[in-house]
């Protein structure tokens, strides 16, 4: 069993821990695409994962370090598949024969395949 001490310590080191990743995420994505997909990019992170938590949280299960295995897992689909439709829009905006709306639509139904 852990004390409080080391579990409030623990919490404040895995927020930081976040706090970073999320940032480097954002750096990323930032000079990989642009600044509006790289707030796009954290905003489906956070959604995937407080929406996995909350599921988790109102089903009244405990947090355990499988379950935040299972979130950490779920973060990296999330973002990896952003990052893939990301590049497909891009390639789409390249391609200048199209807009922006419909090089989305066509994109993200590639994606799926």
């Amino acid at each position: 069993m852990w004390g409080a001490l080391v579990g409030g310590e623990l919490a404040r080191t895995s927020l930081i821990a976040l706090g970073l990743g999320i940032l480097g995420i954002l750096i990323f994505v930032t000079f990989r695409f642009d600044l509006a997909f790289a707030i796009g990019a954290i905003v489906a992170l956070l959604h995937d994962v407080v929406m996995t938590r909350g599921r988790i949280r109102l089903l009244g299960h405990e947090l355990t370090l499988t379950m935040v295995g299972a979130i950490l897992t779920i973060a990296g689909y999330s973002i990896n598949d952003t990052i893939v439709v990301y590049d497909r829009i891009r390639e789409g905006l390249a391609s200048g024969r199209k807009g922006l709306d419909r090089a989305n639509h066509e994109r993200e139904y590639q994606s799926d395949s």
